[in-house]
């Protein structure tokens, strides 16, 4: 069987519509909001992408990035690729409105020609007087990585389709702040597992990542929330193992 796999939210593909829908058994999509590319139909799924419980766990010990980054404040992260939209100069901006002492990193993956625009982001820490606050390490999100953080932030500035980083630092059990549209809107909820913010606002991403630094113990319950909601809803096994009942079905 033919099984479509959307993973992108492009408003473009409604025109291929009539085609995915000829030639697709099923098409499975990452999130409600990209299933909306689509018209309703039972062909038309809805599967919440999965991650490795094992390998992003709250076990996993990040002491040692910690000591090579001389980190010994809190660790305030942003995974990402250096896309304007990814929303790193709001993560930027909002560094200068966090008084609690604090690190920030964006582990960043240099997406091919964005080489003016790491450059544009270096500039714009020295112009706000943020080196020595805020660094920028070019490195893919590991798991070492989720566990040396004390809270990861998602910063998009327009909807993204799902939100892989996010699940992934639920989880590793820790506390995710992300933009309040698109596919976090469907994995967090708001106060309980995680924070949804503004889009675009640095001093609503500045507020939130004060109070999770002001109130420590409110932020780890909010990460063991996390990582249940995690286990239970972004499992990688059980997402995997739901295909085979998509293929035998297609069949």
């Amino acid at each position: 069987p033919h099984i479509l796999l959307a993973v992108e939210y492009l408003p473009i593909l409604r025109l291929a519509g009539p085609y995915f829908y000829f030639f697709s058994e099923k098409i499975v999509c990452c999130s409600s909001m990209v299933s909306r590319m689509f018209k309703k139909s039972d062909k038309v799924l809805v599967k919440y992408p999965g991650v490795d419980l094992n390998e992003f766990s709250p076990q996993v010990t990040g002491q040692n990035l910690r000591e090579r980054l001389s980190v010994s404040a809190s660790l305030v992260s942003m995974a990402t690729r250096l896309d304007k939209w990814k929303g790193v100069e709001t993560f930027i901006k909002a560094a200068r409105y966090v008084e609690h002492e604090a690190k920030f990193i964006i582990f960043a993956e240099l997406v091919l020609g964005k080489e003016k625009y790491l450059n544009k982001l270096e500039n714009m820490i020295k112009r706000l007087r943020l080196d020595g606050k805020v660094f920028i390490k070019i490195a893919r999100c590991t798991p070492e990585v989720i566990a040396a953080s004390d809270i990861i932030v998602h910063a998009s500035l327009r909807p993204e389709p799902f939100g892989l980083v996010i699940i992934e630092a639920m989880a590793g059990g820790r506390t995710v702040i992300a933009s309040n549209l698109g596919g976090p809107r469907e994995i967090i909820t708001n106060g309980v597992d995680g924070l949804l913010v503004e889009p675009g606002n640095p001093k609503a991403l500045a507020a939130a990542i004060s109070d999770l630094l002001r109130n420590p113990k409110a932020a780890e319950e909010m990460g063991l929330k996390a990582r249940g909601e995690a286990a239970k809803k972004f499992n990688l096994k059980e997402y995997t193992q739901s295909f085979d009942g998509i293929f035998h079905e297609g069949i």
